[in-house]
């Protein structure tokens, strides 16, 4: 398959899944450009596992369609060797030595460079041992270096910084800027690790329910969002604020705010209410997961 042309897409188009008569995916629709960091978040259970193993085959889908330009991979099934996913919870590495797994991956993955699989070996001296034997942290740099080894254009990550020190987390997060360095593959990414996933994500698309709820451009959403300090004479929020906010915290008089629709004359009216303080926060993605996830069922803290 050529990998050169930038127009390649993973999409996503109308996907469901249902998994014994309960609904885990519904009309899911994606559409992920060569040469990227795709971010995929949301609380346990809302379907990010599932939506990663029906992408790469590992479960049928009920409704739907993946395709990597234009073409269906449930028609054209050399397709889904493009897409490299290691589920988690069905580990066939346990006993094997690097051998054996580079020549186990080597059968799965026609364009498996084994050049390459040594020399990251050799370059973050990973023992000769049984895969099981290897510490959390060895684990993950190994399955990360299998996945850029496979040659696959659609990487498939679930939580690959989950439980990991800074010395290899940093080596984990180096490997997945350089996969992507020369726009031939994209990494598709879910993470708890908000403030690393914030640092490498081109976009970001949050699961609620079961469904994308919103898919976010990490360099021009805070165009929309605000995060507020303020503070008044009178300790209690104006009501229009509260009406208004996706979130409020409080630490004394002080309140922290979070606007999901943010404008200039809603900013009037806050001027209006003379505030004694207020001073515009760094926006992060887990103000934007907060955001996304809590919403006007999170009451006033001080209700």
């Amino acid at each position: 398959m050529d990998k050169g042309g930038g127009g390649v897409k993973l999409e996503i188009q109308n996907l469901s899944k249902r998994i014994d008569g309960n609904v885990v995916l519904k009309h899911i629709n994606l559409s992920i450009p060569m040469g990227s960091i795709f971010g995929i978040v949301g609380r346990n259970g809302s379907g990010k596992t599932t939506l990663f193993r029906t992408i790469a085959s590992h479960y049928l889908m009920d409704e739907g369609m993946v395709s990597i330009d234009g073409r269906d991979i449930n028609k054209e099934v050399c397709l889904k060797n493009d897409i490299f996913f290691l589920d988690p919870q069905y580990q066939p590495l346990n006993k094997m030595r690097l051998r054996t797994i580079e020549s186990y991956f080597y059968l799965l993955y026609p364009l498996f460079d084994s050049k390459r699989y040594w020399e990251l070996i050799e370059k973050h001296q990973l023992p000769d041992d049984q895969f099981q034997k290897y510490s959390k942290g060895m684990q993950c740099l190994l399955l990360v270096i299998i996945a850029l080894c496979s040659n696959c254009s659609y990487i498939i990550l679930d939580e690959p910084l989950d439980g990991l020190d800074v010395i290899v987390r940093k080596q984990v997060v180096d490997l997945m800027i350089d996969a992507i360095s020369d726009q031939d593959r994209s990494i598709i990414l879910a993470s708890h690790n908000l403030n690393e996933l914030e640092k490498l994500a081109d976009q970001v698309a949050f699961i609620k329910e079961h469904s994308i709820v919103s898919i976010l451009n990490l360099s021009t959403v805070k165009m929309s969002i605000r995060k507020l300090q303020i503070a008044f004479k009178d300790y209690e929020l104006p009501q229009f604020i509260k009406q208004e906010a996706k979130h409020i915290t409080h630490e004394g008089r002080v309140s922290t705010v979070i606007f999901e629709n943010y404008s200039d004359e809603l900013m009037e009216r806050i001027n209006n209410c003379e505030p004694l303080l207020i001073e515009e926060l760094p926006l992060t993605l887990e103000d934007l997961f907060i955001s996304k996830f809590s919403g006007h069922d999170m009451p006033d803290e001080r209700e």
